[in-house]
């Protein structure tokens, strides 16, 4: 792969030649975190994009800032430069052993550290595609159906409730709310290797990623609406407000009128988190409780804080994207488990090493492990074990 400089990525810009990894390059620098205010504003005057109000550089700010420049440069790539097996801009995938570099100094390794697209050899014997939408739906009774084998179409009834299986890797019910009926309570679980959606019989939705499963009532009586999730979902939740929508999950309960956020409660993380991207939450944990306003993520590890986040990091899962941000291999390797449901071992302590970047979740294992190998981390892949060298 060529290398470019920053001068040439954006002559390339203006060209309309980018390739997804290059503009994903470009991104990376004209966004980064490292540069001063003042150089973007230098950018953003230099391609006529208009610098978009004052202030602290909020991520909804650097991502309105982007759009603008993409407008101004015309920099959708052109059907020459799509080059590879995914034609969605991959942000490559690169470790850090230092604070933040400058981004113009980063760029001369994106061509080394990005994932290698297929080329004829294949270096590994054996691979393993991306989840794909399967999921189990547990009803009231306790029956268990494998939702993946049910044909688009097919009915069930839960009470007054209707189910239905919309398309492939999508759940949906139907609510009678005249209906007077004993609440039954359903489960949507995910495997490792799965996800599905879900529509709920207010009308509110949620996405599940892998390993993940939400509880539910098949019908929303009394003053609030309450839900379980165990592992990570993305919830868009219908307005009501005489009826709050309450989310269980771990030590953390999230109450909401109507608003987008990802909560993440994973058992084999000792983390929880909270992300609000539209409308507002209360996050509570204990004794404590949190308000949150777009942009926020609420962070719960026996003590719950607030911190200003990017949210596209957080829902990166939903949009088929590993992104990361200072990850550890430990937690990298966990996405990876449950993704690829693979089983991760090391044969030697795993080291301090964080990564930052992303790649596309649509990608075999082998993809993942490429970009891996080029950052020193060593990995063989047997049947749907991973071992981690040290």
């Amino acid at each position: 792969m060529t290398i470019h400089s920053l001068p040439e990525l954006l002559q390339r810009c203006r060209e309309g030649k980018l390739t997804p990894v290059e503009r994903e390059a470009l991104r990376e620098a004209v966004l980064s975190g490292t540069w001063e205010e003042g150089i973007k504003e230098d950018i953003l005057r230099q391609f006529e994009a208009p610098v978009i109000g004052k202030g602290s550089w909020t991520a909804e700010k650097e991502e309105a800032i982007w759009s603008a420049i993409l407008k101004a440069l015309h920099a959708e790539p052109s059907q020459a430069a799509r080059t590879g097996p995914s034609q969605a801009p991959v942000r490559p995938l690169y470790a850090r052993r230092w604070a933040a570099a400058a981004a113009v100094i980063l760029l001369a390794g994106f061509g080394y550290l990005g994932y290698r697209q297929s080329s004829g050899k294949q270096k590994w014997t054996a691979d393993i595609g991306p989840a794909i939408p399967k999921a189990t739906l547990t009803l009231g009774g306790g029956q268990r159906i494998s939702l993946d084998s049910l044909p688009i179409g097919t009915r069930l009834q839960q009470g007054n409730t209707l189910v239905s299986k919309a398309d492939r890797g999508r759940l949906a019910y139907h609510q009678d709310q005249n209906a007077g009926e004993v609440v039954q309570y359903n489960t949507l679980s995910t495997p490792r290797g799965g996800t599905y959606q879900l529509t709920l019989p207010d009308g509110s939705r949620a996405w599940l990623n892998a390993a993940s499963s939400i509880t539910y009532p098949t019908a929303f009586r009394g003053s609030t609406r309450d839900v379980t999730v165990e592992g990570e979902a993305y919830l868009e939740v219908a307005r009501n407000d005489q009826q709050p929508f309450r989310v269980h999950a771990g030590s953390m309960d999230v109450v909401v009128l109507g608003t987008r956020f990802d909560v993440a409660s994973y058992n084999d993380e000792t983390t929880a988190y909270t992300t609000l991207l539209e409308g507002g939450v209360r996050v509570e944990a204990g004794s404590t409780q949190e308000k949150l306003k777009p942009g926020e993520q609420a962070v719960y590890n026996g003590k719950l804080e607030l911190r200003q986040t990017d949210t596209a990091i957080a829902v990166a899962w939903k949009n088929n994207l590993f992104r990361f941000d200072q990850v550890d291999i430990p937690s990298l390797m966990r996405q990876i488990s449950r993704w690829y449901d693979v089983d991760v071992v090391y044969d030697g302590p795993p080291g301090d090493r964080t990564f930052y970047g992303g790649i596309d979740r649509n990608l075999p294992l082998s993809n993942i492990l490429d970009a891996l190998e080029k950052n020193g981390i060593h990995c063989t892949l047997d049947h749907h074990t991973l071992t981690v060298h040290h």
